[in-house]
């Protein structure tokens, strides 16, 4: 079944002909990673996220965070989702529940080996194609950057790749950081904090992968969402390819999405189709 639903052709030509006339060389990737990297669905069940898992199962936090988590979502949620609200608003208020939210993590006394369990216990998967997608990035010595906006940090993509034997010497993860104190346990969250709203590579400007890629202006960005789409808006790229996983056949999502990707990639399909671009390569 065809999955890669081709809303900008043109521009898919243009991506293949600067990436043949400058070389792979010129490329770098920049990817979400929950539900772009990972399926949104294993075994005809929605995958839970590994801070659902933390928070639903009263083993791990206590129920008074759970408890906590449920009313903060509640109070936030409805203004990320209210068009009427200025942007400047909801990043305000995007922030606030960030640190909110990091600061009860904190009091609850989040651990790594409360990350490494939850992960036994949920269903993430990595979507079909990926290992020759990886394969190929990092036999190009292509950089990777896996930008999420997540609420366990770092720590839990690393941990999920190295246990599916995926963590490449090309990848670079971009994550909120727990601050931690001599005894590992966290303190406090790095600024600045990232969350959908301000999820670009403005915050790679710092950090020493910016180097690496500063010169690599031909760019494929992936995402599961609009929000992800704006991830590489400050770039100066010459080419962006801008490629979207979606669970299912929503028609409204796929509606939404259209105007921002240049291929939708329906149904949680897999990397078929960026494998068969790289494929020369």
């Amino acid at each position: 079944m065809q999955q890669a639903l081709i809303t900008n052709a043109e521009k898919i030509e243009l991506f293949a002909k600067s990436l043949k006339d400058d070389g792979i060389e010129s490329l770098h990737v920049i990817a979400d990673y929950d539900n772009t990297l990972t399926k949104s669905i294993v075994n005809g069940q929605i995958t839970a996220s590994l801070i659902s898992i933390l928070r639903d199962n009263e083993k791990y936090l206590g129920a008074t965070y759970a408890q906590k988590a449920h009313a903060m979502y509640k109070h936030y949620s409805w203004i990320a989702k209210d068009p009427t609200i200025a942007i400047q608003e909801k990043v305000q208020a995007m922030e606030e529940r960030r640190r909110n939210h990091f600061d009860l993590l904190i009091k609850s006394w989040l651990t790594k080996a409360m990350i490494d369990d939850a992960m036994t216990q949920g269903n993430i998967q990595l979507r079909e194609g990926s290992n020759e997608f990886f394969d190929t990035l990092e036999h190009n010595e292509v950089p990777l950057i896996i930008f999420s906006a997540g609420w366990l940090g770092v720590y839990s993509i690393e941990s999920y790749m190295k246990h599916s034997n995926q963590l490449r010497d090309n990848m670079t993860i971009i994550y909120n950081q727990y601050l931690r104190d001599s005894e590992g346990n966290a303190k406090g969250i790095q600024e600045p904090i990232i969350h959908s709203l301000n999820k670009d590579e403005t915050s790679i400007r710092q950090h020493p992968i910016f180097q690496k890629v500063k010169n690599r202006k031909n760019v494929i960005l992936l995402g599961d969402n609009v929000g992800d789409s704006k991830m590489i808006e400050w770039f100066d790229y010459k080419s962006l390819l801008k490629v979207c996983f979606i669970k299912d056949r929503d028609e409204e999502k796929i509606q939404s999405c259209k105007p921002h990707f240049d291929v939708l990639i329906i149904d949680d399909g897999g990397f078929g189709f960026l494998n068969e671009l790289l494929s020369s390569y």
